[in-house]
């Protein structure tokens, strides 16, 4: 008796917690895929792709929420490939289009992927819709910057050298010949460029070390620097941006002047206004004129003397 007690609540319970929510169709970038066949997909990385989804009940729902995600993917944990709307509340005999969007990152690779919906409210069981999709990244050619090397590092003193090594992923279908990679610090009107034989498609590869020669007495600051990579024959182009600091350069740190220090003032504030030499001269100058007027005088004397010894 109590086993079948049992039973009939356990039943009870597995009726009340079903959602009666449907998943009536699922849309990725405006095109529907279903459950019982497998969807192919050509998407591009580092954008959003969007799914719609559309749901339907027979009864009033509070508090629903609904959540796509990708399965499958390496770095879920750390960049998880869902979205999810809600909570929000559903009226009966209404269809209702959610949107979300899910971006893939480079990371992610073509492979055969589930995408999952699921419907859940706040005390039922979960609605669940598995989708086989086969994601398929366009891009015949891509090419894309995933890491650069400073030596010794991107604080450099003035006068001295920078060495960059570039290191690029072949994202596209194709494999790349002759790709260049340039630094160039535009501030500094300094440049310099080097190729990379060629990179197969998935795969990564490494420039050589790229000189570039800070010029001497170079103001100390912070400058940007700016990473191109060019391939595709030269017609398909990608860039990153960053910076770097220049530190000053000891041997042209502007040197302190010996200032000379003007002689101090006699202390009864009298400034000689004649220099030493025009006194001398000007001293010259009385004597001279005072024997002039001497011998003027003696003269004189002479000459009456005579006059007077003639009137005897």
């Amino acid at each position: 008796m109590i086993g079948l007690v049992l039973l009939c609540s356990l039943a009870l319970v597995g009726a009340v917690s079903a959602i009666p929510v449907s998943v009536t169709r699922v849309e990725i970038d405006d095109h529907e895929i279903a459950q019982d066949q497998s969807t192919r997909l050509d998407v591009q990385r580092d954008n959003k792709v969007d799914f719609k989804v559309f749901l339907e009940t027979d009864q009033d729902m509070k508090d629903v929420e609904l959540q796509v995600f990708v399965s499958g993917f390496e770095h879920n944990v750390d960049v998880p490939l869902s979205d999810r709307v809600g909570p929000f509340d559903m009226d009966a005999n209404v269809t209702y289009k959610k949107s979300l969007a899910i971006t893939f990152p480079d990371l992610v690779q073509e492979d055969n992927y589930k995408v999952r919906v699921v419907v859940t409210d706040r005390d039922g069981k979960e609605v669940v819709q598995n989708y086989n999709v086969k994601m398929d990244f366009n891009g015949r050619h891509d090419v894309k910057i995933v890491d650069a090397l400073f030596t010794p590092s991107r604080r450099v003193q003035a006068g001295q050298a920078l060495l960059t090594v570039v290191r690029v992923k072949n994202f596209g279908e194709k494999d790349e010949k002759n790709v260049k990679v340039t630094a160039a610090v535009p501030q500094l009107t300094l440049s310099t460029s080097g190729y990379i034989d060629s990179v197969k498609s998935e795969q990564q590869k490494e420039t050589e070390e790229l000189y570039l020669k800070v010029p001497k007495c170079t103001a100390a600051g912070v400058y940007d620097m700016t990473l191109q990579v060019a391939y595709n024959d030269g017609f398909s182009r990608t860039a990153a941006q960053g910076q770097i600091e220049v530190l000053e350069d000891p041997a042209c740190a502007p040197k302190n002047e010996t200032v000379a220090t003007p002689p101090a003032a006699p202390a009864n504030d009298t400034v000689e206004a004649v220099p030493r030499t025009s006194k001398v001269r000007t001293a010259l100058e009385v004597i001279l004129l005072v024997l002039v007027a001497l011998l003027v005088i003696i003269g004189l004397i002479i000459g009456f003397s005579k006059m007077g010894a003639s009137a005897e």
